[in-house]
């Protein structure tokens, strides 16, 4: 608190916020379309998450969200992680009392699915398969730029609080392999959610409730070592980025400028809602 950064956040205002609650952005590699996760009300009176997205005006002005119809359904759609180029989707469908909507089939709980771009339409949605998903909570992905890698957070289905960080990598046939829980310099005993890895290849972001933080959740960064292709000891990113409320979702430009994070702090629009910031 007595070293802050220099730290400006920005509330992306009506067009993106609403009294719901807001998470969990993606931004496609030309930094023009925005997609994130909205809790909203399902046909039960419960809530339910779907994706919404906005077209870019400039840096923290954004057009009207809206939602994309091809990929909500009356189950829940959320935590979508967009590809660098733009035409890959991997995001979390979870079962319900009505499974996993428009004849999905899924390994139990939450999993995660894919679903590729044509003719600017998405397409058939695919589940990822038995070597990624399980029985238990599968959730929040981050595809790498090349591709190649999803990050994503594995629960178990009945104690969310101890929720990992995992990696699977696409092998040469172009099959995704057996998911592998990242080491301690990542995963606490505690729990790790909304993993990012930024388009470097090189730097993860992530929030965490097990490290010595600000309270509540905090983000957090972790460098790869080069020579050994380890994950280094993750480090808080520190005050005011962090304070005693829940952090989470950052995700980060491509070109390294801008930030993106969801926050329930005061002065939002309602619950958690999606701000940005000039990354010190």
């Amino acid at each position: 608190i007595n070293h802050p950064y220099p730290f400006k956040l920005i509330n992306l205002g009506s067009a993106i916020n609403t009294f719901n609650a807001e998470y969990s952005p993606s931004i496609a590699v030309d930094n023009e379309f925005l997609l994130f996760t909205r809790r909203v009300q399902s046909l039960d009176s419960s809530e339910q998450e779907d994706f919404f997205g906005a077209i870019k005006i400039n840096d923290t002005l954004w057009r009207k969200s809206f939602p994309i119809e091809e990929l909500n359904t009356i189950n829940n759609e959320g935590a979508a992680s967009i590809s660098g180029d733009g035409h890959t989707l991997v995001f979390t469908v979870c079962e319900s009392q009505y499974g996993y909507g428009n004849n999905r089939k899924g390994y139990g709980s939450c999993d995660l699915f894919v679903s590729y771009k044509k003719n600017k339409k998405w397409g058939e949605i695919k589940n990822l398969g038995p070597l990624v998903n399980t029985s238990n909570w599968e959730s929040q992905p981050s595809v790498s730029f090349d591709g190649r890698s999803i990050y994503f957070i594995r629960a178990p289905k009945k104690n969310q609080s101890k929720s990992d960080i995992y990696v699977t990598l696409k092998d040469e046939n172009e099959k995704w392999g057996k998911a592998l829980k990242l080491g301690p310099s990542i995963n606490s005993t505690a729990s790790e959610y909304c993993v990012f890895i930024h388009p470097d290849n090189q730097t993860l972001y992530f929030s965490s409730d097990g490290r010595l933080g600000m309270g509540g959740a905090d983000l957090y960064q972790s460098k790869r070592n080069l020579e050994n292709q380890e994950w280094e000891e993750a480090i808080n990113m520190g005050y005011p980025i962090n304070t005693h409320n829940d952090e989470t979702s950052i995700m980060v430009s491509p070109d390294g400028i801008l930030a993106f994070v969801a926050s329930d702090r005061k002065g939002g629009f309602g619950k958690e809602d999606l701000y940005t910031f000039y990354l010190p």
